[in-house]
């Protein structure tokens, strides 16, 4: 579906040098052609690509002091009547900046007093760092406070990431069904929870559920914490979706195929609940080996009172049974794109070819 997008900036170029005839700047048509395949092939892995949910915990605090930047460019003057190039300085003052540093090693922006609130729950004691500065000539350097280690003192954090979901919008026999947002809404599937404030509700209750559930803040931190925690190391994020019994057990496929399957580091836990009691538990995942799918299935025919701090005290110590499905294995199946991203890959081969063409028409005609 995508692939004719390749030949539009080959045929605008082809197309230039069979009107122009300009044999003179031969070598222009074959650079632009290699450039313009080279930059769609890099678009297609861009706007292939889909979201998942990533989390960590905040290992230390950043500081970084305000630094002036020189930045060197040329301009051409003409004086007398002689054109000239001249060297000109910009001096561009940053400002004081403030990050997150988590365990995954991604740097997030912060504020001042975050950074304060931090170091005093720690109780540790700033050092001095040098941040990285580009031609700087002045000011910089910085402070950098490490995390005390004790959990209960550290925040968490969910964030976003990218990969190639090689599944979405193919033939394969893996490929979900596809349901609409209003058919959702009518079913009362879950739709995935936004990040606010940098941090993601991973408990979450379906509409039609007719028991007055209220999730607390600390059951989600403790979810959020076994993402946040244990998330790098068994590349996993764990999500807890809780139905109406009555719907049957049927509604976590409807939910499964409402999300695509599922990202591959999520494993969701579906419980259908009647009262006070987990009536069904139909979690999905793609993890090849169902090992901690029957594991919590089992958990709750043991434990069917509806206790969700005992689950999450259960789960964590148990996810040496997960093993994220390596994507990679799907490769075979090629890049296929949605509506919307092929019109999006069409747009920019266009652009491509309608630049080369300015550019080739502008440096023929100066000859």
């Amino acid at each position: 579906m995508h692939k004719p997008a390749y030949l539009l900036p080959i045929v605008a170029i082809l197309t230039c040098y069979l009107i122009n005839g300009n044999a003179e700047y031969w070598w222009l048509y074959p650079t632009l052609a290699i450039v313009c395949e080279v930059l769609l092939y890099v678009a297609l892995h861009h706007v292939s690509k889909v979201r998942e949910y990533l989390s960590g915990y905040v290992v230390a605090v950043e500081h970084h002091f305000p630094w002036t930047e020189m930045r060197t460019y040329t301009v051409t003057v003409t004086r007398n009547g002689k054109p000239h190039t001249e060297v000109r300085h910009q001096f561009i003052r940053h400002p004081d900046e403030w990050y997150n540093v988590l365990n995954t090693g991604r740097y997030m922006n912060a504020g001042y007093q975050e950074y304060q609130t931090a170091i005093a729950r720690w109780g540790t004691a700033p050092f001095h760092i040098d941040p990285p500065h580009v031609s700087c000539v002045s000011g910089g350097g910085g402070e950098r406070c490490n995390w005390n280690g004790v959990e209960d003192d550290t925040v968490t954090v969910t964030y976003t990431g990218r990969y190639n979901n090689y599944i979405l919008n193919s033939n394969s026999i893996f490929r979900q069904t596809t349901i609409s947002d209003k058919t959702a809404e009518q079913l009362g599937l879950i739709r995935y929870p936004s990040i606010s404030h940098d941090e993601q509700e991973v408990i979450c209750v379906s509409s039609h559920l007719k028991e007055d559930i209220t999730i607390d803040c600390t059951t989600q931190n403790r979810f959020q914490r076994i993402n946040a925690f244990c998330g790098a190391e068994h590349q996993i994020h764990v999500f807890v979706l809780l139905f109406d019994a009555s719907q049957g057990v049927g509604i976590a496929d409807k939910q499964r195929a409402y999300w695509n399957g599922g990202n591959k580091n999520e494993f969701t836990v579906c419980l259908g609940i009647d009262g006070n009691t987990v009536a069904w538990c139909n979690p999905f995942c793609w993890m090849d080996a169902p090992s901690l799918d029957v594991a919590v299935q089992q958990y709750f025919i043991d434990h069917p009172e509806l206790d969700l701090d005992a689950f999450a005290e259960w789960l964590r110590p148990n996810l040496s049974l997960w093993k994220r499905k390596e994507f990679s294995d799907f490769k075979y199946l090629g890049i296929h794109l949605s509506k919307k991203q092929a019109i999006g890959f069409y747009s920019i081969a266009a652009a491509l070819s309608a630049l080369s063409v300015v550019i080739i028409y502008c440096t023929t005609t100066q000859s």
